[in-house]
């Protein structure tokens, strides 16, 4: 766990931190007898004001037959401490332009867990279902910025071999035409 220092704001760097471990280790509140977990906390400063925190997990289960992994991630604001700092609509305003583009598939794909080149008909599976997901109420929140501003969404993988979860990385310029 990491803690941010230098905000000039104790209060808020005092709250921003207590959200940001109780977001990192709140995979192990649940945890089975025998589960340990591997997280790693990543981080990007958005505009000056926006923390775009992910956590790659990694639950290992004694006598699974494989690890399971996860991603979650949270937008913090930087001025007040607080979570949830906005969601996927407050970036991309047009769901029928992104939605084209991800059934075009114009962003890349990094499934997680799953060695090797990806087959065709995985990445058209992962394209359509992540399609398929833009109205959820989950879709707004599964996102983070990364490296050299792209946007990146997130969808739950079909299965371990395929991978636990689906990435899409997003150049932004994609979005404003």
């Amino acid at each position: 766990y990491v803690e941010i220092s230098g905000l000039g704001n104790d209060g808020v760097q005092t709250k921003l931190n207590e959200g940001l471990k109780a977001f990192c280790f709140a995979p192990t509140s649940s945890a089975e007898k025998d589960t340990t977990y591997d997280i790693m906390p990543v981080f990007e400063v958005v505009d000056g004001d926006l923390l775009s925190i992910r956590t790659y997990n990694t639950a290992y289960t004694a006598g699974a037959a494989y690890p399971v992994n996860s991603i979650r991630t949270q937008l913090f604001s930087l001025t007040t401490g607080n979570q949830d700092a906005g969601n996927l609509w407050d970036f991309i305003k047009d769901k029928g332009t992104l939605k084209q583009l991800i059934l075009d598939g114009k962003f890349g794909l990094a499934p997680a867990g799953a060695d090797g080149e990806v087959p065709e008909e995985l990445k058209a599976a992962a394209y359509k279902k992540l399609a398929e997901s833009i109205d959820t109420p989950e879709f707004a929140t599964q996102f983070y910025f990364g490296d050299g501003g792209r946007l990146n969404l997130w969808c739950d993988g079909d299965n371990h071999a395929t991978g636990d979860y689906w990435e899409f990385d997003i150049p932004v310029t994609d979005l404003a035409s």
